[in-house]
């Protein structure tokens, strides 16, 4: 279940399953790559995102570097190769003509994606007697922990996968949020 609901976003944008980047806009990535971001070790990790059509981006990261090539919808995708678990915090860069943007404080490990019902939206903190989880983990102990949260929304029924989530924020879990 790890890094596939990524994937399978990644998928639908490569195939024109999200809407395309117009002529006009610069180009940029999913908002799913964050300051904190932890890409899947072992795995070729996907990074993608809208250009112009035909417009050329590279990705670097950690001593690699890859290219892509936007698609006639304008959607691009380029994959890192695989890595090791690496805890030393990194910058992620992606380019295109003279235009950089750059992902900080990126580490490799694993990812694990929950998701479930409403329920999904409580915070682990001190239910019914339990731990605090925030509490503890803010002892800094865990300094590599990050939390990726989805603001929940009402359902998209009409069929058309949604481009980008929703005002998501990805944070070190020693963090008090």
């Amino acid at each position: 279940m790890r890094f596939l609901a990524t994937l399978l976003i990644s998928l639908l944008a490569m195939n024109g399953g999200l809407s395309a980047a117009h002529a006009s806009t610069p180009f940029t990535f999913s908002n799913l790559f964050t300051n904190h971001l932890v890409l899947q070790r072992g795995m070729k990790d996907p990074v993608w995102g809208w250009a112009k059509p035909r417009q050329k981006i590279t990705v670097s990261f950690a001593g690699h570097t890859v290219t892509a090539t936007a698609n006639a919808h304008g959607n691009w995708m380029a994959k890192l190769p695989a890595m090791h678990f690496s805890a030393a915090p990194r910058s992620l860069t992606i380019t295109s003509g003279a235009q950089t943007l750059v992902v900080h404080d990126v580490l490799v490990g694993d990812v694990w994606l929950c998701s479930g019902q409403s329920n999904m939206q409580y915070p682990m903190a001190g239910w019914f007697g339990r731990t605090n989880l925030s509490a503890a983990l803010a002892k800094g102990t865990h300094a590599n922990i990050r939390l990726y949260h989805v603001p929940m929304m009402e359902s998209n029924f009409s069929g058309t996968p949604k481009r980008q989530a929703s005002a998501a924020d990805c944070f070190r879990a020693t963090e008090n949020r």
